[in-house]
């Protein structure tokens, strides 16, 4: 029942969300999105290649938020996704930051 009202009250914003998230996945590559969200060259660590994206697996988090049921499950797949964000950045940066 909480989930319902929950979904009911946020269908919009989640409908927004979802859109400009496939825009974003349709229309841009791995590096225009990256500049798009203005992330520092040295924190990129692209390489392809060799098919190296070292935030592939803090992506997947992200894009299993829409998903999940809760508020409580979508704050935990967040928080994963901010701890694999900080593991890429360690790898790519070799602990320096």
């Amino acid at each position: 029942m909480l989930y319902d009202i929950y979904n009911t009250k946020f269908q919009e914003e989640n409908k927004i969300f979802i859109t400009k998230q496939n825009k974003i996945k349709v229309t841009l590559s791995v590096s225009e999105i990256m500049e798009f969200l203005e992330i520092k060259p040295k924190f990129r660590g692209i390489n392809l290649e060799n098919k190296m994206l070292p935030y592939k697996s803090s992506i997947d988090c992200i894009n299993k938020i829409e998903f999940e049921q809760t508020p409580k499950d979508k704050f935990d797949t967040l928080m994963k996704a901010s701890l694999e964000l900080r593991n890429g950045i360690l790898d790519i940066t070799n602990g320096k930051v």
